[in-house]
């Protein structure tokens, strides 16, 4: 939408607000519907102003702001992605959208180390971001994923995992307590370039327990050089929440 149209759509929608009816109101959350206006895409700039429109039975609310001042540029937070049926992908498509517009971007074109990568819904998500994953899980390959030739799966325990390579990001989805997912990111970090992204789902124990997960695992990532940059709960989480660290190691193997 062009800037000029945008604006033309904004003034119509406040003259529809000035109104008051309901008729009126539904008319203003149609408009802004039909404009895209309330509903924001990646990529986007989280400094872009952004028009939002709240509505209620009877009311309606808008303004202008920034998806910084506001926490997200979704419509009511709400990030959608169609074309990821699984939960998992969902919840790395949001983090992906986040980084891109939050934390200066996820490496489009770099090298990605995945850890508990079955069933492969992130896996799926990284083949269509990345130059090359690295996924590692116990179990076997999906057969979903045959077809995808930048990712190489290896089938062993993460424990038991260990790469020559380096990588530009890492993303766990691990199962599991808090403190040994925390620990097994912590060690394989050591493979991480200066500045890597690593997006890492922290599965709490009990939502009573969130400060003290949440503290413990923070201790850990600052003890391998791993700098927390943001702390998400998604739309597509459960009882967990998406961590977001940048590596502070300045040499790496």
């Amino acid at each position: 939408m062009t800037a000029a149209r945008r604006a033309g759509v904004q003034r119509v929608i406040a003259l529809a607000l000035r109104s008051r009816g309901k008729t009126s109101t539904r008319l203003a959350l149609a408009l802004a519907t039909a404009a895209g206006m309330t509903e924001a895409v990646a990529p986007f700039s989280a400094d872009e102003p952004q028009f939002y429109v709240l509505g209620t039975d009877g009311r309606a609310f808008c303004g202008v702001a920034t998806p910084r001042e506001t926490g997200s540029p979704f419509a009511a937070g709400r990030f959608t992605d169609a074309n990821r049926p699984s939960r998992a992908g969902a919840k790395l498509s949001e983090a992906l959208a986040y980084a891109d517009g939050f934390l200066g971007g996820a490496p489009r074109a770099g090298r990605w180390l995945e850890l508990g990568a079955f069933p492969g819904g992130m896996t799926a998500v990284l083949a269509e971001n990345a130059a090359h994953v690295t996924a590692v899980d116990r179990r076997e390959r999906p057969a979903a994923l045959a077809g995808a030739a930048n990712v190489t799966w290896h089938e062993i325990d993460v424990e038991a995992f260990s790469s020559p390579h380096a990588y530009d990001a890492l993303v766990s989805d691990l199962n599991g307590p808090p403190l040994p997912a925390a620990q097994t990111v912590a060690r394989l970090a050591a493979a991480l370039a200066p500045q890597s992204l690593v997006i890492h789902t922290l599965k709490l124990s009990r939502w009573d327990a969130l400060e003290r997960d949440l503290d413990a695992v923070s201790a850990v990532f600052g003890s391998a050089g791993l700098r927390l940059e943001a702390v998400r709960h998604f739309c597509a989480n459960r009882r967990e929440l998406t961590l977001f660290a940048k590596s502070q190691n300045e040499t790496f193997r």
